[in-house]
């Protein structure tokens, strides 16, 4: 089986479901590729909606979404004034239901009736899992994605020291707030917006009185040294293990699949060396 990759975005002001595919054989998963999804997708819904705020909710799932990669991405968009606040929220594991994961059944139900032999047969399905208010898709390839995690181990410390010298226990955190934010005046009766651009400000709960942790997260450059750029991930298709490639010829000659899948699988480039991809995967993110 070839798989396709998909990272849902759901659209709270919209309702509109935002699915990014790609082809295993293209990019892996990993950090790096869910911060180029966004990338794809925010810049151009900030065109339309020109909102000055953004708030992400996500599972707190460390090689997807609670990682340096994403820190920077989010820390850098902030302060580039894409948006003058941004607030990332992580839900509680188990007691909590996101709309993605209602749009994703949409999409598993569809597939019941449906025979995906190639990455582009899921356009159709995507496209006809909601009939009310169609998924919108973007299918990616090698040359969308970004390197966020070379850019992040370039960009940020590696220890996590609040303000106030405290030691973050970046694991615990369940809101980061990049930009402006809001904070409980002296007296403790209302909440005034304070810009922080150079910081990232962290709670550990989703209660608004509780303090925030701030803190510094930019290496310093040293002298005569250049600011790291985002580089592209890809140079050309990873591929995929020619072992693979062999199970998918082989269901040609068993006459399991058409002429035109059956090319589709000649095509597919395979990878020339022996290492594995882990650092295409969600793994190599735990703990950063």
């Amino acid at each position: 089986m070839l798989w396709t990759f998909n990272f849902g975005l759901h659209d709270a002001k919209t309702e509109d479901g935002i699915m990014h595919l790609w082809s295993e054989a293209e990019a892996g998963r990993g950090s790096s590729k869910v911060c180029s999804c966004l990338r794809e997708t925010l810049l151009k819904r900030h065109e339309t909606h020109r909102a000055d705020h953004l708030i992400l909710f996500s599972d707190d799932c460390a090689g997807q979404n609670k990682n340096k990669a994403m820190r920077n991405f989010l820390f850098e968009l902030a302060k580039d004034g894409v948006y003058k606040s941004i607030q990332h929220i992580f839900l509680f594991r188990g007691h909590t239901f996101l709309p993605n994961d209602r749009d994703f059944s949409h999409i598993e139900k569809r597939k019941k009736v449906e025979k995906v032999r190639r990455p582009t047969d899921w356009k159709d399905i995507v496209k006809d899992s909601r009939l009310s208010q169609p998924f919108e898709f973007i299918f990616l390839d090698h040359k969308n994605f970004f390197d966020y995690k070379a850019l992040a181990d370039a960009n940020l410390k590696t220890t996590f020291k609040c303000s106030d010298g405290e030691s973050l226990m970046f694991k615990e955190v369940m809101w980061f707030s990049y930009g402006e934010s809001q904070e409980m005046s002296e007296l403790m009766d209302a909440e005034v917006w304070k810009p922080h651009s150079e910081e990232v400000w962290c709670r550990y709960t989703h209660n608004r009185m509780e303090p925030w942790k701030k803190l510094n997260p930019i290496k310093r450059i040293k002298k005569n040294q250049c600011a790291p750029k985002l580089a592209k991930k890809y140079a050309k298709p990873i591929g995929i293990k020619a072992a693979k490639k062999n199970d998918l010829l082989s269901l040609a000659t068993k006459n399991l699949v058409d002429e035109e899948t059956k090319a589709f699988y000649e095509l597919l480039p395979v990878r020339q060396d022996r290492q594995t991809t882990k650092s295409d995967e969600d793994e190599d993110d735990y703990l950063n």
